[in-house]
């Protein structure tokens, strides 16, 4: 048998078989089915399928099947229509490919069927082998007589909107690849998939099912699901098990110590269930493990030293549990990791110096504990030739992502590595100057050093930095002196916190180049200034979007002057649209992703005092707008204007 192609384009698409010119020419009625299949649903419009700039000739070439079949060689058994801009609903009357009874092999994944129900004569194709309806804008039941495709050993029907049951598998017994992730199946999972000798990748994630018994598996994904009661003792026994991933669901109890026997694992994912109970000792026996996540859950105690085996670990989370105790020092001998989070746990006691040894680290949080000590350049390299000549080097020289926050720790202000590009060290009780070297981290695009007791003037050269800087909080310290101006033509600015401070002088000349900036907070400084002077002068807006982004602006307690030019406020029109989902917050749409973890945002965080009420907030919400430009010595009338502001939720321009 080969594989026919409907000019050179058509690679994959349709397979024939037999090559003897004595044997029959494509048989008429196969031909007419693709031809029908193709004036059905093509629609020959630009590119689709993410992107792609020649998926979508697959189709388009099919008119060569009309014109010649000196070729053309007989059955179709085989057909790829995959990413190729199909679209429209199929049934039992437009299903005309469902007529190639001779098909080994029918892809038509990432297409558009407009919420189609899988036709009942998807069974009539006994010597399916191959079946790929994914991403493809199916809904509803699978019908039973997809049963009857007893040949098949991959099925892939992920990503549609399929619901009830599964009971249509439980025939396909020489299936060895499973996917029916990210639909809505409901009930048991058929305990007959542990009979299926042959299954090797299995994934049921992100559905409704509930937890069921399963058996001699390579791979088994169930995330997202609502499995309840305790992990079985008995999964201990599917020692050939390279990835296991339970996470996001409903699972109690002691994770099993019998999970220690799958020395085969890869990847183990528990996390976001109801574990609790003590991490067991036993795995500390899957030296094959490179991921490793079980984070989110109720467990106790400590880490246990096992893991010190763990020698390809290369992600290893735990964050938002119960665990307590000093950070082992063992973890330096991890040489692999890239990812460490121990975030939202009870650590206590200082930062083991031999971390400094992981040179493959690339993100460490070890964000709200109750680690003390001080945090100096002993975490890093020393910085050699104290007279400036020599080179300034780091250790953790990939390091991206650091987050020490809502710690005790003391000294001055670590230099983060070069490469640095999220650096959150707030709510600690760091001290000291913020050093000039700072500058140098031109990759950087969050700080985070709030609520310190960090002092003294701000180092000039942080003005170069705007270009990449999206977010700087540096609010409740004890710095002086004046605001950095900016620099350069771009500003990335998205959120600038530089409240409960002792700045003085003016606010810097060019913040008006910063388009994107949705949170502005100079707020309890002693800022004098003309308002706006962001240009040097006094007056209207000058080009007509001057922060159309803005939510919150916070000038109060300083000493600035002058009237409100009604233009500004005219002009900001985030204000003025009603936020339709206030689940949301400020700073969501800042997604911090790495490879192994999860995407996380920044918080953004403020102080208001609104009728004399001092409030907190630790999140703010999207729908929360806010002007506060108190306590300052502005004249003259309210602008008009500000009734335009129709989402404004707070207004304060009392002690003026």
């Amino acid at each position: 048998m080969i594989f026919l192609h409907f000019l050179l384009l058509l690679s994959r698409v349709v397979a024939f078989h037999s090559l003897n010119s004595t044997q029959p020419r494509c048989h008429p009625n196969e031909r007419s089915a693709l031809l029908e299949f193709k004036a059905t649903f093509f629609t020959q419009r630009p590119p689709c399928c993410y992107g792609s700039l020649d998926k979508h000739v697959k189709l388009e070439s099919w008119r060569a099947v009309g014109e010649t079949t000196s070729n053309c060689f007989g059955h179709v058994i085989g057909l790829d229509v995959s990413c190729s801009c199909v679209s429209g609903s199929i049934n039992s009357s437009t299903a005309s490919i469902l007529s190639l009874v001779h098909l080994q092999s029918l892809n038509l994944a990432f297409n558009d069927f407009n919420f189609s129900q899988v036709p009942l004569e998807i069974g009539d194709l006994s010597s399916l082998r191959e079946l790929n309806l994914s991403y493809s804008y199916f809904i509803g039941h699978i019908p039973t007589s997809l049963g009857n495709l007893t040949q098949l050993t991959h099925l892939d029907l992920s990503l549609n909107a399929f619901l009830g049951s599964v009971q249509f598998i439980k025939n396909l017994t020489l299936l060895t690849h499973l996917d029916l992730s990210s639909n809505s199946f409901s009930g048991k999972i058929p305990s007959i998939l542990g009979r299926f000798v042959r299954l090797k990748h299995l994934d049921l994630g992100y559905n409704d099912f509930m937890i069921g018994s399963l058996m001699r598996l390579t791979d088994l994904v169930l995330s997202s699901n609502r499995l309840t009661s305790k992990i079985p003792f008995s999964l201990g026994s599917l020692t050939q098990l390279t990835d296991l991933i339970l996470s996001s669901n409903r699972l109690t109890g002691e994770i099993p110590f019998s999970l220690g026997s799958l020395t085969q694992l890869i990847g183990l994912g528990l996390s976001s269930n109801r574990l609790t109970g003590k991490i067991p000792f036993s795995l500390g026996s899957l030296t094959q493990l490179t991921y490793l996540d079980l984070s989110s859950n109720q467990l106790t105690r400590e880490i246990p030293s096992s893991f010190q085996s763990l020698q390809e670990l290369q992600s290893l989370d735990v964050n938002s549990n119960e665990l307590e105790g000093e950070m082992p020092t063992w973890l330096g001998s991890l040489a692999q990791l890239s990812s460490i989070d121990f975030s939202n746990n009870s650590f206590h006691g200082s930062i083991p110096s031999t971390i400094t040894h992981l040179q493959n680290l690339r993100s460490l949080d070890l964000s709200s504990n109750n680690l003390s000590g001080t945090v100096e350049l002993d975490m890093f390299s020393k910085i050699e030739n104290l007279s400036g000549l020599g080179p300034v080097t780091f250790k953790w020289r990939n390091l991206e992502i650091l987050d020490l926050r809502f710690n005790q720790l003391q000294g001055s202000l670590p230099i983060p590595p070069l490469k640095i590009s999220h650096c959150y060290i707030s709510n600690n009780r760091l001290s000291g100057e913020i050093s000039p070297i700072i500058c140098n981290l031109i990759w950087i695009k969050m700080i985070n050093l709030s609520n310190n007791n960090l002092i003294g003037v701000l180092p000039r050269c942080l003005s170069n930095l705007s270009g990449s800087l999206e977010v700087m909080s540096l609010q409740s310290n004890g710095f002086n002196g004046e605001i950095p101006q900016l620099n350069g033509d771009h500003c990335a600015f998205l959120m600038i916190d530089l409240s409960y401070n002792e700045f003085m002088g003016p606010l810097p000349r060019l913040l008006l180049k910063c388009k994107n900036l949705e949170f502005l907070n100079f707020g309890n400084n002693q800022i004098r200034d003309i308002f706006p002077s962001f240009h040097g002068l006094v007056g209207e807006p000058t080009d007509g979007f001057e922060f159309p982004k803005l939510h919150i602006i916070d000038l109060s307690q300083n000493n600035l002057s002058g009237s409100l030019p009604s233009g500004y406020f005219e002009q900001w029109t985030a204000m003025k649209v009603f936020e339709t989902n206030s689940s949301s917050y400020i700073g969501d749409a800042i997604m911090v992703t790495w490879v192994f973890s999860p995407s996380f945002t920044f918080d953004y965080s403020m102080r208001v005092i609104a009728k004399g009420i001092h409030m907190n907030y630790s999140k703010i919400r999207g729908d929360l707008t806010l002007i506060d430009l108190s306590s300052n010595k502005f004249n003259g009338a309210i602008p008009k204007t500000i009734g335009s502001l129709k989402n404004l939720r707070l207004l304060n321009l009392s002690n003026n």
